[in-house]
């Protein structure tokens, strides 16, 4: 049995064929909250902020068949898909979150292990949207970037430019944080 295409299960969901829609919508869950997550700053198997991910993405997922008659090119949905994600995103993001309490917290684990999650996710947090969402859809959804271009609707050397970009602001944004610990360490006036 030969597996439909993304377009295929497009053309045959804008004729009303909701199992088409369906089956798109199995095939691309999975990537879309990957991309979430990395969109989110949410870490793989966190709590809460995954439960937002998977939510963003259903919400998509209804917003995309309440405007499949908009869509102009059935080639390109699993970008104009992942546009939708990455709008309802923004707008998570820039909606005020209330305050948790810090009883809410996980405790830390002490495997003595040290831990460089942190500095890179404040790090990320640091990007412009733009290098953000591209970091995001490389390394939290493993799309290539003609993936990303075709997603993005732009050239795949604009993609691979901000990629660069971006790993450069990493680069020193993570070196000036091990520089200003390394500091603060030799500095005999701190405990």
């Amino acid at each position: 049995m030969v597996e439909s295409t993304d377009e295929q299960l497009a053309r045959a969901a804008m004729t009303g064929d909701r199992e088409a829609f369906g089956a798109l919508a199995v095939r691309l869950r999975v990537p879309l909250i990957a991309y979430l997550a990395g969109v989110l700053d949410v870490p793989p198997g966190s709590g809460p902020t995954r439960h937002d991910a998977e939510e963003i993405a259903q919400d998509a997922f209804l917003a995309a068949w309440e405007k499949l008659t908009t869509l102009r090119d059935p080639a390109r949905v699993r970008g104009w898909i992942y546009r939708i994600v990455h709008n309802l995103a923004m707008d998570r993001i820039r909606k005020p979150q209330p305050a948790s309490l810090l009883a809410d917290l996980p405790e830390p684990i002490d495997d003595g292990k040290p831990r460089r999650i942190a500095p890179l996710i404040d790090a990320l947090a640091q990007l412009s949207e733009r290098h953000r969402d591209v970091i995001a859809r490389k390394h939290f959804n493993g799309a290539t970037c003609e993936a990303i271009a075709e997603q993005l609707d732009i050239p795949p050397g604009t993609v691979r430019s901000r990629l660069s970009r971006a790993y450069a602001r990493l680069r020193s944004i993570l070196a000036s944080q091990e520089a200003e610990e390394t500091a603060g360490s030799l500095d005999p006036t701190k405990p």
